[in-house]
């Protein structure tokens, strides 16, 4: 899942949103979160791959996406990998976690 998110340059919208819904479905404990964060290696971009689901337009794949990264900040090694992500990917969570919040 991860690899055609990183990979694929044309992907229809639904199944960008179904890579993503799987993903938050299917990530739920600290292994599952340390197996994703193995497919994303610092080196290799990290979670920038997942990150881009933040400015999508369907506001559904950026909810999967704020659940996932909350999930992926939850871990010990997981709050590392979103601390190292740039700024504005940052920011960009910080606003989305408040607005699906209220």
């Amino acid at each position: 899942m991860v690899y055609c998110l990183r990979n694929s340059t044309n992907l229809d919208v639904n199944e960008v949103e179904a890579i993503y819904k799987r993903l938050d479905e299917q990530v739920v404990t600290d292994d599952q979160v340390t197996e994703l964060l193995a497919s994303l290696p610092q080196s290799q971009g990290g979670l920038q791959p997942l990150a881009y689901g933040f400015y999508h337009p369907s506001p559904a794949i950026r909810l999967y996406t704020v659940r996932l990264f909350e999930k992926i900040e939850g871990n010990l090694a997981g709050t590392r990998y979103v601390r190292s992500t740039n700024f504005f990917h940052q920011c960009a969570f910080s606003n989305l976690r408040y607005a699906f919040s209220c």
